[in-house]
């Protein structure tokens, strides 16, 4: 062999002569297959090739990476998790119908698993822009495009709001002539979620645009018919199953959506009669998203139309999650005792009053003696507990005032509320409970093949309430006795936490809102509670309570990246049993695990009168 180590690798002028002399037979009996194979490899040279530059790169192109027979043909790609890798293995792979095949795997949800995978410091927008090089790469070797490919495109593109970018991947998805879109509900999904956190953040934000991509509404000199065609292939794809067309209903409702979401709410009640309470529950989400976009006229008038298509009714109402977001606002909420039979009614009435009991910590003996027997302590009974203690004060205070169950149901109300005067309470409710603790179960929103070993050695963890745990060294708050005249987001707690993308804040999904309400302890291994470095906070337009990593529970911190390391990731999921009826569910489109945050001062635009 010479010199030159031997390697099943040609050398660079090996495969330039085999490319140069080989492509054209002088046998007759060359099989067709070899042939074809190399005029594959000239094609390859004359596009891919640069003009002065050595071949050395070309030949893994051409070879792949292959695996062995007895490796699983998904394996490779199962272990990309970054967008360097990806392309790497694009470039590599993707060379013949094989790679075009691996790529695109099951209708390329194997990829699609890949791209959720990626970090939260690559962006929708980049990963867009990478989709499309992958149809590029494929179209430009003449391979097989999948439908499924410019559905991903689109799910990203809706993720950044950018409507050129999803109509390119549309158009071309039309031409596929594919008449349903695998990755339908994601879409409809995503683009929700990327309208509410937009909305919350500028509430001034024009969704025009988006309306008239999607529905044709508002388009001028066009019939909706030849305008809809984005909305006609949505609709076709979630097939009348009722979790899909309920998130079409609110992308609609954020859309500010007027004849298609009638149209669409009043085909979904033709199947009312065969619901159940989920299906319920979810209708009148429906009904509380119309009133967070300020639609309760429109509100008021699904639920009428829903109680016509019930009997005179509005089934499960009593139990459903965020209850409080129908009866506290002033149209639904007047509306709503004339929508309801004898029953319902006087259920509704009940659930409310043992809401309000929730708040001023009132406990009942039992379930059979709700409203005839009371005790702070359910052990000792009785109404030996009021001696010299009147159950409500003429000041407001009551018997279970400084019970760390009224927490919970004073946060669920009005923690997402828009009104400073009404997240205030919190923080006046946080400063009477200044002392309590409360253990509570934490989750890790890892990977859940990792999350399992990781949790077994997680310590314990309690809540301490307080208001204002941590202030920023740019804001601080005179030290003063009196009660701030107005409530302002210094005075309130409110923070902002920010992905750092590329070492910059991004104002993007994985933007939190957050209000302090304590910190966390844990348990050391010695079985002392120490300062575990964690805020908890209440995420005010998700609605549920996390841990925050920042650096210190309690003190003085500089607005930036908090210091040091996160011992457990820089966020994690809390739910007290208090909440589990009205937290909502947690969405699966920031891509916020494992990221790092930059903390300040939550300006809170989304507040009223600030």
């Amino acid at each position: 062999m010479g010199a030159r180590e031997w390697s099943a690798d040609p050398s660079p002028i090996e495969l330039l002569r085999a490319a140069v002399t080989t492509c054209t037979p002088s046998n007759p009996s060359i099989d067709q297959a070899l042939l074809d194979r190399r005029a594959e490899t000239l094609n390859l040279f004359n596009q891919e090739w640069k003009y002065g530059s050595p071949p050395m790169s070309l030949w893994p192109a051409l070879k792949g990476i292959r695996p062995p027979a007895s490796e699983h043909p998904l394996g490779r790609l199962r272990l990309v998790d970054d967008i360097g890798a990806l392309k790497s293995f694009v470039e590599k792979i993707v060379v013949d119908p094989e790679g075009a095949q691996e790529l695109q795997v099951e209708n390329c949800d194997q990829l699609w698993l890949v791209l959720r995978r990626l970090p939260p410091s690559t962006t929708n927008d980049e990963i867009a822009a990478l989709v499309m090089d992958m149809i590029s790469r494929l179209r430009r070797l003449g391979l097989k495009v999948r439908s499924s490919m410019f559905e991903l495109g689109m799910y990203y593109a809706a993720l950044s709001l950018s409507i050129p970018t999803f109509k390119h991947f549309f158009t071309q998805w039309k031409y596929s002539g594919n008449p349903t879109m695998h990755f339908g509900a994601q879409i409809i999904e995503g683009l929700y979620h990327a309208v509410d956190t937009k909305l919350f953040i500028n509430p001034s934000y024009d969704t025009r645009p988006l309306l008239k991509m999607v529905t044709g509404e508002g388009i001028p000199g066009r019939s909706l018919k030849d305008a809809t065609i984005v909305y006609d292939k949505l609709l076709a794809t979630i097939r009348q199953e009722p979790r899909l067309v309920l998130h079409l209903l609110c992308l609609l409702t954020a859309l500010q959506s007027d004849v298609f979401l009638y149209r669409l709410w009043d085909k979904f009640l033709r199947r009312a009669s065969s619901w159940n309470e989920e299906i319920f529950y979810g209708a009148y989400h429906v009904v509380q998203a119309l009133i967070k976009f300020q639609r309760s006229e429109t509100a008021l008038d699904f639920l009428e139309s829903l109680a016509k298509q019930c009997n005179g009714t509005l089934p499960h109402l009593t139990t459903a999650p965020n209850l409080h977001v129908l009866t506290d606002d002033r149209i639904v909420g007047k509306g709503l005792p004339d929508l309801l039979n004898d029953t319902d009614y006087q259920s509704l009435i009940d659930t409310r009053f043992q809401d309000m009991e929730q708040r001023l910590g009132i406990r009942w003996e039992g379930e059979h003696q709700v409203h005839q027997n009371i005790a702070l302590n359910t052990a000792t009974g009785s109404w030996s507990e009021f001696t010299d203690h009147p159950l409500i004060t003429i000041d407001g205070d009551c018997s279970g005032y400084d019970d760390m169950s009224r927490l919970c149901p004073e946060i669920a109300t009005h923690g997402c509320s828009k009104s400073p005067e009404e997240l205030g309470q919190i923080a006046e409710l946080l400063q009477e409970l200044e002392g309590n603790v409360q253990p509570v179960q934490v989750e890790l929103p890892t990977n859940p093949a990792t999350q399992l070993n990781y949790t077994q050695s997680l310590p314990q963890f309690r809540w301490c309430p307080q208001h204002l745990p941590i202030q920023f060294s740019d804001c601080l708050i005179p030290t003063s006795t009196n009660q701030p005249q107005r409530w302002t987001p210094t005075s309130l707690g409110l923070i902002r936490a920010r992905l750092l993308v590329k070492g910059a804040p991004s104002d993007g999904l994985g933007c939190l809102h957050l209000m302090q309400v304590g910190y966390l302890e844990m348990q050391g291994s010695g079985g002392s509670w120490q300062d575990s470095g964690y805020v908890v906070a209440w995420d005010r337009r998700l609605g549920h309570l996390i841990g925050l990593f920042v650096g210190a529970g309690v003190g003085i911190v500089n607005p930036g990246r908090p210091p040091g390391e996160a011992p457990f990731g820089p966020m994690l999921y809390i739910c007290p049993d208090e909440m589990r009826r009205s937290v909502r569910r947690l969405p699966s489109h920031s891509r916020t695990d494992g990221g790092s945050y930059y903390i300040d001062v939550d300006p809170a635009q989304d507040l009223e009168s600030l």
